[in-house]
């Protein structure tokens, strides 16, 4: 079971969102602020599914905050992320505290297999660039995009990652896979829909991101 003490160090201001839609054109419109919303592709799934799980960053053993893995959590529970100079972020917060943490992905393995590591979401100003959402896959549906148009996303458990996540020993967590890697045993191959969420104001410096507005 998925333990909600994950999102505890993440307030979120939003109301829960419903599941995206992944149909042909979907209502589309452009927000400061978005949540991230997965979606299965393929026959693999894990158990619990993880279709319509939210990203979110989830705190690495260790006590440092500025070091998270970057998970799922269930619907109504992820990040809320924006965009800025060419990086992906959401804020982290707490009692009367609040951080800016940013993706970081780091490829690798060999030509036809991942890295087994999960994507960071961590302090300071040194995020990946590059990590976009592209306006539409073919379906009208915006998705988060880095690298080559082959490369991807995978949901795995955060034991096949290598990540110790200690609110919850059955964590789902993401890895990324480069263009002609395969995707690693016992994890699901996901895309992340861009779901519109409402903006609070507290970024003027963010881009406006595509997104799908929920009927």
């Amino acid at each position: 079971m998925f333990n909600l003490a994950l999102t505890s160090t993440l307030l979120l201001p939003a109301l829960a969102l419903a599941a995206p839609t992944t149909s042909t054109n979907p209502t589309l419109s452009t927000s400061k602020s978005i949540k991230l919303v997965a979606n299965v592709l393929g026959s693999f799934d894990l158990s619990p599914s993880v279709n319509s799980y939210e990203l979110n960053p989830f705190e690495l053993a260790g006590g440092d905050m500025c070091n998270n893995a970057l998970g799922l959590s269930p619907s109504g529970y992820g990040a809320l992320w924006r965009s800025e100079d060419g990086t992906l972020y959401t804020i982290q917060s707490g009692n009367g505290w609040a951080q800016k943490i940013t993706l970081n992905i780091q490829p690798g393995g060999s030509a036809t297999v991942p890295a087994a590591r999960a994507v960071g979401v961590q302090c300071g100003a040194g995020g990946t660039e590059g990590v976009t959402v592209i306006p539409e896959n073919g379906n009208g549906n915006p998705l988060l995009e880095y690298g080559r148009d082959t490369s991807g996303w995978m949901a795995c458990p955060s034991d096949t990652l290598h990540a110790n996540v200690p609110a919850d020993e059955g964590a789902v967590v993401v890895g990324y896979r480069d263009a002609g890697q395969r995707i690693l045993s016992g994890c699901a191959d996901v895309e992340f829909v861009a779901v519109c969420a409402e903006d609070d104001g507290s970024a003027p410096g963010a881009m406006e991101l595509p997104c799908v507005v929920q009927e």
